[in-house]
């Protein structure tokens, strides 16, 4: 197993909570690449000791879930209208002991609490159910990717914001090109068809040597 990505459609209950406490413990037991989405980002945020320090674990919250990490960590109320925003994730991500951080929004901000990265590449102007998703799913993808065919010394960045900036491009790239097709109408199914184009064009040398 390459990496793990928990947290998208797990439910709340506290069986279910217990369970996803269970995984991340066992996924850094056993030293795997994490990405934590979703209703796995609750179980964090209310025990922050969880992933605390561990350097491969990547968080990717949305504005709510991001507002209510930086309320328990930071005692910080973003608020609506963030002057700050690029520091606010830095030092999140360096409060966290410099897990790496995916603020999802109109732009999209990855910090590990050393540096700090913006993904700006246009998206669709529909963001739809599910693209957080995709996004989890494309991240454990490149992560895995990462940690088994990079060099600690090959790239200025670790290897967890690359994967991170990597997925972030990829799903807006997706929605953006889906978007032109269904417009309103766009599901996360549509994003889905436009994976292997994207990747194709995009990280591919041909499409005559796809990667295993």
């Amino acid at each position: 197993m390459s990496a793990i990505v928990i947290g998208p459609g797990l439910g709340r209950d506290d069986i279910m909570k217990k369970t996803i406490a269970d995984i991340i413990q066992e996924s850094i037991k056993y030293d795997k690449p994490l990405i934590v989405d979703a209703d796995a980002l609750l179980v964090v945020t209310e025990n922050t000791e969880l992933i605390q320090g561990y350097q491969k674990a990547i968080l990717t919250p949305n504005y709510y879930e991001y507002r209510r990490l930086c309320r328990a960590v930071l005692d910080l109320d973003i608020g609506s209208n963030e002057e700050t925003p690029h520091e606010n994730v830095k030092n999140l991500a360096a409060s966290l002991g410099n897990v790496t951080i995916v603020r999802k929004g109109p732009t999209d901000i990855i910090s590990n609490g050393e540096s700090t990265i913006v993904c700006d590449t246009q998206g669709g102007k529909r963001r739809c159910g599910g693209q957080g998703d995709i996004l989890a799913g494309t991240l454990g993808t490149y992560v895995g990717w990462a940690f088994s065919d990079l060099t600690d010394d090959e790239f200025d960045y670790p290897h967890t914001m690359l994967a991170a900036y990597a997925a972030c491009f990829m799903t807006r790239t997706c929605s953006f090109n889906a978007f032109r097709e269904k417009g309103r109408s766009l599901l996360a199914k549509d994003l889905l068809e436009e994976i292997n184009p994207v990747f194709s064009h995009y990280f591919e040398n041909s499409l005559d040597s796809p990667r295993d």
